[in-house]
């Protein structure tokens, strides 16, 4: 749980935008998982693209 905490606290250092959506939804498993998918590639390509070397 302190662990968990921790890594929690690092992340929001980073300031990290937060690319979830916002509301209530319903729908399948697929939609949901395909949602997750999108949100794993915008937080990868907004690392990639703040972290690069100048």
């Amino acid at each position: 749980m302190r662990r968990g905490a921790r890594l929690d606290a690092m992340l929001q250092s980073l300031g990290l935008p937060d690319f979830r959506p916002r509301g209530v939804f319903r729908g399948p498993p697929s939609m949901f998982e395909e949602m997750d998918a999108e949100r794993a590639r915008k937080l990868r390509e907004w690392v990639n693209e703040h972290t690069r070397p100048a």
